[in-house]
């Protein structure tokens, strides 16, 4: 399913690309060389996200580094979590100042909210921590990243499209060739977002997934308590956590605990 879906989104902004090179080529002459060019670019962003610019997708989210206090406290669960997890290559770990108690993987680093380390116990951190590296032992963020790469790289060239034809009508000015193009690139988008929100609803449904085998992974590791009274201690200071909806990432938190307690 997940093939599936990574495809019809490479496919949907594959697209959206070629046709906004192919109104900027304005003949079907080089239609395969325009082609080429969209799947080298779509190829290219995708390898570029996926490694030596892992660490842009982190741009927008708020976090910095470890203090010394924070790093006395982190690093020994850390270096004990990811020798269980077995990471040939652990993530760099960063902390977000944020009340609510979460952790995430982001790119190629771990983001830990300040708030996980006031509300967990030490076992209950680990915990967290080796779920999220469940996560990237199951390698769940790859089609979250290829996805991104692909979403990100239609927008540049809808947005360059726009710039450029906007240069070329004088600003505007020459109405007959701005207004088009501005027309369909907004046409372009809609049908993307309408496109994509299909996808996305099933995306969710395996997001979901991946949770209950990171969830499992962090079990299998020797953390199945340890996840089970931090799950259940959010079910508790968080009820908002424990609904079901086909719009969320996490299954309800009493899911989880019923699947860990199986």
């Amino acid at each position: 399913m997940a093939y599936i879906l990574f495809l019809l989104n490479f496919s949907i902004n594959w697209c959206i690309i070629f046709i906004a090179l192919m109104l900027g080529v304005g003949n079907t002459n080089g239609a395969w060389i325009v082609a080429g060019i969209t799947t080298g670019i779509l190829v290219g962003s995708i390898v570029f996200f996926s490694t030596i610019g892992a660490g842009y997708l982190r741009i927008g989210i708020d976090h910095r580094l470890m203090t010394q206090h924070e790093a006395d406290w982190i690093v020994p669960i850390l270096r004990e979590v990811f020798k269980r997890a077995g990471l040939k290559k652990p993530p760099r770990v960063f902390m977000q100042d944020e009340e609510f108690p979460n952790a995430m993987v982001v790119g190629d680093a771990m983001i830990i909210t300040t708030g996980l380390l006031t509300f967990a116990t030490q076992q209950e951190l680990a915990a967290v921590i080796a779920h999220e590296c469940g996560h990237i032992v199951n390698k769940d963020l790859t089609f979250v990243t290829i996805n991104y790469a692909a979403n990100k790289m239609s927008d540049i060239v809808l947005i360059a499209g726009v710039g450029l034809v906007t240069i070329v009508s004088l600003n505007g000015r020459i109405p007959f060739i701005w207004l088009p193009y501005i027309m369909f690139a907004g046409i372009l988008r809609l049908i993307r977002w309408l496109l994509l929100k299909i996808v996305n609803l099933n995306l969710l449904v395996i997001s979901r997934r991946y949770e209950y085998q990171a969830d499992g992974f962090a079990a299998k590791i020797g953390f199945r308590q340890a996840t089970i009274s931090y799950l259940s201690k959010m079910k508790n200071a968080y009820p908002q956590a424990d609904k079901k909806s086909i719009f969320f990432t996490h299954p309800a938190i009493s899911f989880r605990i019923k699947a860990l307690a199986a």
